[in-house]
């Protein structure tokens, strides 16, 4: 396969992914500053990065279902990382991210939680 054809795959694969990350069509108009236009039914996927207290076990379903309905939003677990974080995915509006991570970090079984954001080097 070329470099061409090899590229365009994968553009169009983080196209398709990007697109389930939010509620809002692909096809509506994108605003002035090139953001599409807020609804108020609008949620975005958003991936915490959770460290829990030792003994806890954040993929254990009843617990995730608790936690859920503690912080008031849904919660799925995605998988374990590396130093005894979990990286687990919330779906809320993109105004309440800051306190759904607060929510969490008051909870007495959570040690840190931060929001997974890419972080480029310029």
């Amino acid at each position: 396969m070329k470099t061409g054809a090899v590229a365009f795959t994968v553009l169009a694969g983080v196209a398709a992914i990007g697109a389930c990350e939010t509620s809002t069509p692909l096809s509506q108009s994108a605003g002035p500053s090139g953001a599409r236009a807020e609804t108020l039914d609008q949620t975005v996927a958003v991936q915490l990065i959770i460290l829990f207290r030792a003994g806890t076990i954040p993929a254990d379903p009843s617990f995730l279902a608790a936690l859920s309905q503690d912080i008031g939003t849904p919660l799925a677990y995605l998988r374990p990382l590396s130093g005894g974080a979990h990286l687990l995915r919330a779906l809320v509006s993109p105004e309440s991210v800051n306190d759904v991570v607060r929510r969490l970090q008051n909870r007495p079984d959570v040690l840190d939680v931060q929001p997974d954001v890419v972080v480029r080097q310029q």
